[in-house]
């Protein structure tokens, strides 16, 4: 327990697991951006690739990984990430992160899609904006913050760098 560490054994901690999501860029130019988020033993996290994935926080084990881009997220648009929300309890848990465009909600458990979200699973976020987006860059690289059954999202959108927030239900 943290509560167990002070200034006279912190010099004795040492590295109990690591992980490597081995799909960083050949070129050296990979970035992760992502602040792990661990809920009940669970570490969930995205890669350098934006594969989200569940690790088991105590051994490092992966339990599930995700990859958006088989799900229909362009890997063009793939790159920074800044990680994973997780909303819910037990065996309702969802984990919410975005990739290019499509906002994906994932069973906590298996790291499957969950069909009743959006449209299979995800949600595109140039939908509903009011007007045609077609060839228009609508893409969020934050996982968002959840307030009760609310997901508050930054978007950057096409009009420059001009960026807009974005609030779904999420019941």
């Amino acid at each position: 327990p943290l509560a167990q560490i002070d200034t006279g054994n912190v010099k004795r901690l040492a590295v109990a697991w690591t992980y490597d999501g081995g799909d960083a860029r050949a070129d050296g130019r990979s970035q992760i951006q992502c602040n792990p988020v661990v809920v009940d033993g669970v570490l969930y996290a995205t890669s350098a690739g934006l594969k989200a994935f569940a690790l088991d926080a105590a051994s490092g084990r992966e339990r599930w990984r995700f990859d958006p881009a088989a799900a229909g997220a362009e890997e063009t648009a793939l790159g920074v990430n800044r990680g994973v929300v997780v909303w819910g309890d037990g065996e309702e848990r969802r984990v919410l992160y975005s990739a290019g465009r499509y906002l994906f909600a994932l069973d906590a458990r298996t790291g499957r899609l969950v069909p009743g979200f959006g449209k299979g699973g995800r949600v595109d976020l140039r939908e509903g904006l009011g007007r045609d987006t077609a060839g228009l860059s609508v893409l969020s690289r934050t996982p968002g913050a959840v307030y009760r059954d609310l997901l508050v999202m930054g978007t950057l959108v096409h009009e420059g760098r001009e960026r807009r927030y974005l609030v779904m239900e999420l019941v």
